[in-house]
């Protein structure tokens, strides 16, 4: 992470500047240290002698890899630690930490020994500190000694190769917290809970622990970046903050003057009927596309088009001597340009269906190489209001593209939007899952007859839309093709009804296959469909890295007949 980075995003995230005490990136240091870059090389030294108040990284290890070549990684190889400073007095903290390996952790794992990553323990047996690892399974996990029983509680979630974890304690409230920052996934995991009898200790390890134990081994990988603040982080701002690992630059707000030639005034009068801008005035029916029939009559679809007229008030009206040059002030917003390439490092390369794929399946991916906060937003369902939710970010007139469970639905037959209100008079329910993409564009929909023979579709005004029949997407050069100004749709496609909705932008590329298993796709974000019906990440897929032990067909599955009532007598087996 860059230190301009580091810094606009505390400020970003309001994050007391004074709080961050340390910040090893492992770009700077020589031989068995690791200097803290909130500091040059020379303010960590007085006549020569190492400062211990500039906390820098101890390599005091077996090896010298994490400090010594320094490459903008510190190397661990299970035998190194990195003490932080001469110790860690503050009692409450936040800590974040950038690590991985090109290869999977499973692989490099000594069998059923966790790794550690972040210690203050200096023995198995200690009642004060705790140790952050990985455990053999991919999970991260924390654990301490409530006085001589160890406490370990384990994040749900499998890493990917390469993460950025936090970790925080918040001493007043005796409330500690671990938490996995998938930013190429858009999602934040995480555990909170209050340790009994927990105990601060001064001195920290990165990378293993200070004492030898079979129970543990040291971490075996890189780690890019690690940072301490002396004050414990909420956990919504230790996720707003975790972007800052993957930006590259932030180009600020700024405004730029440029010139002009405009007219003149030289005098004003008033005027009781002067036009002050437009407004819709009313709406028509306007010709959208034009379906060609190989019998009958072309079939015609219809847009909504708005009408607008001149909205008159009072206005201030000038008489011209001329025109001049004068200032122009153009507004150009802050622009964050994240780092590709760290996204794409962190990100989890394999698509696992939750059910398995058939031979008579065929899926349909839309791969990304950039996340896309805009697509495959889940609607919450509000049963008070008998309507499913928007978010909050959703502004009036935007186009959105919405499934029930996963099958599209059009604007104006089924639902309406009200503000931030997805209206359907009671057809959808609690028990639906309601999602959609927020995609520039319109919809087009009109009956369809069905065909034995190509169809012929005049494209007119229509451009990069996807093609859905009853709800269930077709897939482009197996259902249809497109040339120049025409659609064919293959033969034999059903009756029913047609949409024409807008494609999301900016696909890296599109996949279409029926492979079983992890499937890879080289990106970080993706729009799925199986056999046209839209699929939803967590529910119906998962993304996971080559290596993942995860198996969705391994899950218990809610049953609806009873098991065992609790009436401690015996299953009947008989």
């Amino acid at each position: 992470m860059k230190k301009n980075i580091l810094d606009t995003f505390m400020t970003r995230t309001a994050i007391d500047a004074s709080s961050i005490s340390v910040f090893y990136t492992f770009t700077s240091g020589q031989n068995d240290i690791v200097w803290n870059d909130l500091y040059t090389k020379d303010e960590h030294y007085c006549e020569g002698n190492l400062l211990s108040n500039k906390i820098p990284g101890l390599s005091i290890g077996y090896t010298d890899t994490p400090s010594n070549p320094i490459a903008g990684s510190g190397h661990f190889t299970r035998n190194d630690i990195l003490r932080i400073g001469s110790g860690v007095s503050h009692e409450g903290w936040a800590a974040f930490m950038d690590f991985g390996n090109a290869n999977c952790n499973t692989d490099d794992q000594l069998k059923n020994i966790p790794e550690i990553l972040l210690s203050s323990m200096d023995s198995v047996d200690a009642i004060s500190g705790f140790s952050i690892g990985i455990n053999n399974a991919n999970k991260i996990f924390i654990e301490y000694n409530n006085k001589n029983e160890k406490e370990t509680r384990t994040l749900d979630k499998e890493l990917s190769n390469f993460n950025v974890i936090s970790a925080s304690y918040n001493n007043i409230l005796n409330q500690l917290e671990l938490s996995y920052h998938d930013f190429p996934s858009a999602t934040n995991e995480s555990l909170s809970f209050s340790p009994s009898n927990y105990i601060h200790s001064n001195t920290w390890y990165v990378g293993g622990t200070n004492f030898a134990a079979d129970q543990y081994t040291g971490y075996s990988g890189y780690v890019d970046d690690f940072l301490l603040f002396n004050k414990p982080i909420d956990r919504r701002t230790r996720n707003n903050f975790s972007e800052a690992f993957f930006v590259d630059e932030i180009t600020p707000a700024s405004s730029t003057i440029t010139s002009g030639y405009r007219n003149l005034p030289i005098s004003a009068f008033v005027n009781p009927t002067g036009i002050i801008g437009t407004e819709i005035t009313g709406y028509d029916c306007a010709p959208a596309v034009t379906v060609k029939q190989k019998i009958g009559s072309d079939i015609s679809l219809y847009r909504i088009a708005e009408l607008t007229g001149s909205k008159t008030g009072t206005t201030v009206e000038f008489t011209s001597s001329g025109s001049g040059l004068v200032p122009i002030s153009v507004f150009n917003p802050e622009q964050i340009i994240h780092d590709t390439s760290e996204v794409m490092l962190h990100a989890k390369k394999y698509i696992l269906f939750t059910e398995d794929i058939e031979s008579d399946d065929l899926y349909e991916f839309y791969l990304f190489k950039k996340p896309k906060p805009n697509l495959s937003k889940a609607s919450s369902y509000d049963p008070s209001r008998g309507a499913a939710q928007l978010n909050p970010a959703y502004k009036a007139g935007e186009n959105i593209n919405l499934y029930l469970n996963g099958v599209s639905q059009v604007s104006g037959s089924i639902y309406d939007v009200n503000e931030l209100n997805i209206l359907s008079n009671g057809y959808y329910d609690f028990n639906d899952y309601i999602s959609y993409d927020k995609v520039e564009g319109e919809t087009f929909s009109s009956g369809f007859a069905g065909n034995s023979v190509n169809y012929f579709i005049d494209k007119a005004s229509l451009t990069d839309e996807d093609i859905y029949l009853n709800g269930q997407k077709l897939v482009s050069g197996l259902n249809y093709s497109t040339a120049g100004s025409t659609i064919t749709l293959y033969p034999a496609l059903p009756e029913g009804e047609m949409s024409f909705m807008a494609q999301a932008k900016n696909i890296t590329s599109i996949e279409t296959g029926n492979a079983k298993g992890k499937i890879k796709t080289d990106s970080v974000d993706e729009l799925i469909w199986l056999n046209g019906v839209k699929q939803q990440e967590n529910i119906d897929y998962f993304r996971v890295n080559e290596c993942s032990l995860f198996d969705p067909s391994k899950k218990v599955k809610k049953q609806s007949s009873l098991l065992y009532n609790n009436n401690e007598e015996f299953f009947n087996i008989g």
